[in-house]
Order: structure tokens, then C-alpha cells, then sequence
């Protein structure tokens, strides 16, 4: 497998499950967990994960994504915080959700 690959691969995994653990990559894989260790610098370096003993986590989903695309998520809940915020706000307050 290549490593442009794996690391897409890699990708996927953090983004359906937030989390990935290099003994399972390494298996999934076929390569050793020094490969996976390097994938993972690699990546973490280009900031798309962050290494933590034994694998890696998501960097922060929301980073990369506009104002825009992120007023979409969670409306519901953002609602419900907005009217139980709306109580404590003053004239000239601003909250952004």
C-alpha cells in the first residue's frame, strides 16, 4: 500500500471515529508500527492529527471549516442555548453560538 494511501486511510479513520491506534493500523495495514509511527508524524506534522501515546486524535474538526459551513451543525442545540442565554443578556450583549 502506498503511503499517500495510508494516510488518506488514516484520515477516513479520524473522521468517522476521531481516533486511530497505530497497533491496529499496522494490522489493518500489513506494514509495521514503525510505519504507521512515521505516517503519523507525518500527518501530524501537516497538522491534520495529533499524536497521543499509541496512535492519534482528530485536530480540531472545526478549524479548517468557515463560519459558514459550521452554522449548520448542531442547530437544535445551539437554539435550545440561545433561549436559555436570552434571559442573561443585557442591551448591547452579543452572543455568537
Amino acid at each position: 500500500m502506498l503511503t499517500e494511501e495510508r494516510h488518506q486511510l488514516i484520515r477516513d479513520q479520524l473522521a468517522a471515529d476521531g481516533k486511530v491506534l497505530a497497533g491496529e493500523l499496522a494490522s489493518r495495514f500489513g506494514v509495521s508500527e514503525d510505519t504507521v509511527r512515521r505516517d503519523l508524524r507525518e500527518l501530524a506534522k501537516a497538522g491534520q492529527l495529533r499524536r497521543v501515546y499509541g496512535g492519534a486524535i482528530a485536530s480540531a474538526p472545526f478549524a479548517a471549516a468557515s463560519v459558514g459551513q459550521r452554522s449548520g451543525h448542531a442547530v437544535e442545540e445551539k437554539a435550545r442555548l440561545a433561549r436559555a442565554a436570552v434571559g442573561l443578556l443585557v442591551a448591547g450583549d452579543f452572543l455568537f453560538i
